[in-house]
């Protein structure tokens, strides 16, 4: 009877450690916003390598994480851009003169927006009470350096260098 208990307790211990090892994975991929949230929203021009989930970062802390991305159809349904929506953290105020940048996290491309302001003494954007007609838009936007756009002005020199 002692060895069937051995095992009952040796692999409860080995199924603890491996529920809580699971959620901490879940946790650290699923990349949560702590605390009370606002929801603002921001229109781009081009969002390319930009997903949802990505950080908002002030000063380099990890602010908030964008929670969506949408085409935003323009009058006559001509696509002029993206809405991305961007959960933050309630204790982190925007104010008015704030720019919101897309940057460039890491050499594999992966993105994040940054929100740069000269000084935090505007008045602070009001963050959408229910849904996108309802405030909350930080107009200030930039794409950001693009790696792509750099490559494709060198097209021209790579059309007139024959290696023959």
């Amino acid at each position: 009877m002692t060895g069937l208990r051995t095992v009952i307790v040796k692999f409860s211990i080995f199924a603890i450690v491996s529920l809580l090892l699971l959620w901490i994975l879940l946790n650290t991929m699923l990349n949560p916003v702590s605390g009370k949230t606002n929801i603002y929203y921001a229109k781009f021009a081009d969002v390319s390598g930009l997903r949802v989930g990505d950080d908002i970062k002030v000063a380099g802390v990890r602010v908030g994480r964008v929670a969506g991305i949408r085409l935003d159809p323009g009058p006559n349904h001509s696509y002029d851009g993206a809405v991305v929506s961007l959960q933050m953290q309630a204790s982190q105020p925007i104010p008015t003169n704030a720019d919101l940048i897309m940057r460039y996290q890491n050499l594999v491309g992966q993105r994040y927006l940054s929100i740069q302001f000269q000084d935090a003494n505007g008045n602070a954007i009001a963050p959408a009470s229910t849904d996108i007609g309802n405030g909350g838009w930080i107009t200030k936007t930039d794409k950001g350096f693009d790696l792509t756009d750099l490559l494709n002005g060198f097209q021209p020199l790579f059309n007139e260098l024959q290696p023959s």
